[in-house]
């Protein structure tokens, strides 16, 4: 194992940012265990039969929609730059996901797989996230589109956002 030694003052001063923010927002998460999510990800969109999905840890993190909605100004994912082939959806939807857990804790958001669809119309193969939110009481996941930092409450098969369809083939949580 290579231990680092020494730590650049920048890449401290950037840690101990991200531990300020997450001691700050900590007691506004609520948990949700495995078992939980895979059958609320079973109600909502099929178990294994209609959507592949995978759970990689015990328990999930998540927040009230209105603190999530707040917590996505901080998030700068969206003003990154897309690059074909290299920096594409599926490394955005990743960046997004490790953005929100990293600063905020956020463990409860999905990276989906799926097709695009632009009016209807059948675009290509794309990723996106999946975020679990509570909704006045209510558990509900949004499909966000990590691009544009646009989403919209999440349909069983087949969610817009704007002139954009999303319809979610895999899902992971990790």
């Amino acid at each position: 194992m290579i231990r680092v030694k020494s730590v650049n003052p920048y890449v401290k001063e950037i840690i101990d940012a991200i531990k300020n923010i997450r001691e700050k927002y900590k007691n506004k998460l609520k948990v949700i265990s495995v078992d939980e999510l895979f059958i609320l990800v079973g109600e909502n969109f099929g178990f294994l039969t209609d959507i592949a999905s995978r759970f990689m840890d015990r328990k999930y993190t998540y927040s009230d929609l209105e603190t999530f909605d707040n917590d996505l100004k901080f998030d700068f994912t969206r003003f990154m730059t897309y690059v074909s082939d290299i920096f594409d959806c599926d490394n955005f939807a990743h960046v997004f996901k490790d953005v929100m857990d990293i600063f905020f804790g956020y463990s409860a958001i999905g990276v989906a797989y799926g097709k695009l669809y632009y009016q209807d119309n059948f675009v290509g193969y794309h990723a996106f996230n999946v975020v679990l939110v509570d909704d006045k009481g209510e558990l509900k996941f949004l499909v966000y589109e990590p691009q544009t930092g646009n989403y919209s409450p999440c349909d069983r098969s087949y969610t817009k956002i704007g002139k954009w369809g999303y319809e979610i083939l895999s899902l992971e949580f990790y």
